[in-house]
């Protein structure tokens, strides 16, 4: 979608992506700066970061484009018509339009406080986040149904609240397993279970150390050729609470067969998700669940959670589990890894499905909503 070059630019608030690791905000941040670089080639697009986040962060997360500094809103709101902030952070003293998107509310859900998913002080600090944002917003933009509805149940949005889904890389293919890196990595193709996503309780990793556990322990029993031998690779970054988590202290215990690669490329990352037998995602919640649209794309059998926007990620191309509940992810894991005819359709069920998401079609409708409201 053009824009005529008379009008103002559109400024997209960057604070939380300059980071050289980014998290799943970072990623969809990225993508879709990308993809709205393409679409809006004849008009400005300013990348804005408030200055007081500088000093830590230090990535530039679209070179090519301008990044700027900025102290307050008022300053913002001479330059520019439109501000879209990628995360919660919304200026003080912008005045001008706002479309802020909202990855989930996480936050203000008892489930956050029930499990202990983050510190009190953050949670209402978050929550202090959605209500400005609901006041404030000319569209909030969710990234899934799921997601919507808990927003429009907790928060009084003034604004239309838009679902507009995101996409998944190109770069995630069947073709992306390379032998030699897996083999630099500690790998064989096809014998290892894989996790993607940041090292915390939020990601329910004790349930897929479980899982994985009790499908190797029954391998030993009756020596299943599909089991024996099997790996679980964790790719991520330590988070809150990982240190002090009894998942890490089992790990340590189990490094002969669990590998924590930590964070990695993109072109390694590709590689790791081509190169498995099966992906699992256990959290307690997501807005959406990226990583289960990249395993996907990569050609791989899909075990998620029942939980939050996962189902509308995954529908029926991956075997949904109550993540609560260690025995049916085993189940599950057990059905692909030793069921042929399962895993391969699966494995298409799969490529189709993360076909329909790209960044392409995400960048298209956040443009129209620029243009609507401008």
């Amino acid at each position: 979608m053009a824009f005529s070059r008379r009008e103002a630019a559109v400024a997209l608030e960057v604070s939380s992506l300059l980071v050289p690791r980014p998290s799943g905000v970072g990623v969809y941040g990225r993508s879709l700066i990308r993809g709205l670089r393409s679409l809006m080639s004849d008009r400005r697009v300013d990348l804005v970061f408030c200055v007081s986040r500088y000093s830590k962060r230090r990535h530039h997360p679209a070179p090519g484009l301008k990044l700027k500094p900025y102290v307050n809103g008022r300053l913002l709101h001479r330059r520019y018509r439109l501000l879209h902030t990628l995360d919660t952070r919304l200026p003080p003293r912008f005045q001008g339009k706002i479309v802020a998107t909202v990855h989930d509310v996480l936050s203000a859900l008892p489930l956050a406080r029930e499990k202990d998913l983050s510190t009190a002080r953050f949670r209402e600090r978050k929550r202090s986040q959605y209500r400005e944002i609901a006041a404030r917003a000319d569209v909030i933009v969710t990234v899934s149904e799921e997601t919507r509805r808990q927003f429009c149940s907790s928060f009084d949005a003034q604004g239309p609240v838009e679902v507009v889904y995101p996409g998944v890389d190109p770069g995630f293919t069947p073709e992306s397993a390379n032998e030699g890196r897996l083999k630099d990595l500690g790998l064989g193709r096809g014998r290892y279970i894989l996790s993607v996503g940041e090292l915390c309780a939020r990601k329910n990793l004790g349930a897929v150390v479980e899982a994985f556990l009790a499908i190797r322990r029954a391998a030993a029993g009756r020596g299943g050729e599909a089991t024996r031998g099997l790996q679980l690779v964790l790719v991520g970054h330590p988070s809150f609470g990982w240190e002090e988590s009894y998942v890490r202290r089992v790990i340590e215990e189990h490094r002969d067969c669990i590998h924590l690669l930590g964070f990695l490329s993109d072109q390694d990352l590709a590689c790791v998700y081509a190169g498995a037998a099966a992906f699992v995602h256990l959290s307690h919640y997501e807005g959406f669940g990226l990583p289960i649209l990249e395993a996907m794309a990569a050609g791989i059998p899909v075990v998620a959670a029942r939980r939050g926007g996962i189902p509308e990620a995954a529908g029926d191309a991956a075997l949904l589990v109550d993540p609560d509940q260690p025995a049916e992810a085993q189940r599950a894991l057990r059905e692909v890894l030793e069921t042929p005819e399962l895993a391969r359709a699966k494995r298409a069920a799969g490529l189709a499905r993360a076909a329909g998401f790209t960044w392409r079609a995400c960048a298209e409708r956040i443009a129209e909503l620029y243009e609507r409201i401008l």
